[in-house]
Parts: C-alpha cells; sequence; structure tokens
C-alpha cells in the first residue's frame, strides 16, 4: 500500500482496470484493519449484553420476590387490623356487660332488703 507502484496516478496509467483493482485492494486492506477493531468492540458487547441479561434475570426474581413480601406484608396488616378492630369490639362489650353486671349486682343488693318485706 506504501508502495509508490500502487499509487493511484502509476495504476491509472497502467490500466483503467489497474486503478480500478487498486481502489478495491486498498478499500479491502481498510475494511480489515477496521474490523480488527470493530470485532473486539462486538465481542465486548456481546459479553456486555450477556451480563446486563444475566443482571436483568437477576432484578426480576428480586423483584418478583418484593411482591411477594408485599403482599403477604399485606395481608398481614389488613389481619392485624381487624383484629384490632375486634378487639376493640370486645374491649366495648366488655365494658357493656360489666356494666350491666354492676347494674344487674346494685339492683340485687337493693332488692335483698326487699326480701324480707315479701
Amino acid at each position: 500500500m506504501e508502495e509508490p507502484e500502487f499509487s493511484d496516478e502509476r495504476l491509472k496509467a497502467a490500466s483503467k482496470a489497474g486503478r480500478g483493482i487498486g481502489s478495491w485492494v486498498r478499500a479491502i486492506i481498510q475494511y480489515y484493519e477496521a474490523m480488527l477493531v470493530v470485532n473486539p468492540k462486538k465481542e465486548e458487547l456481546k459479553v456486555a449484553e450477556e451480563k446486563a441479561a444475566a443482571a436483568q434475570a437477576v432484578w426480576d426474581e428480586a423483584t418478583a420476590r418484593l411482591q411477594k413480601v408485599e403482599a403477604e406484608m399485606k395481608m398481614l396488616v389488613d389481619e392485624l387490623d381487624a383484629t384490632v378492630a375486634k378487639e376493640k369490639q370486645l374491649r366495648k362489650d366488655k365494658e357493656t356487660y360489666e356494666n350491666k353486671v354492676d347494674l344487674a349486682n346494685t339492683l340485687i343488693n337493693s332488692l335483698k332488703s326487699e326480701r324480707e318485706s315479701w
């Protein structure tokens, strides 16, 4: 390529076909040199894409596990809310029944003296 005999002017002087073949040879050599740079980059890209796919798979698995845990946590929180509401209702019922028992005891104690009257 660097030889003066392969310059465009020399090849053109020799023949039009020689110039065309010389241009084609130069293009093939430039393509080869470009591929020396591009092919390792393609390999790096392939490796990077494989790593990205593996990382995406890990991400997807972690996301799925997170969603499962969040769903379980929501279920537990709902269960806790229901239990707390039930506890409030039971405490309210307990107070009501204690008040009724106190009223009943007061009534019974008040009516003890009436037993003698009857």
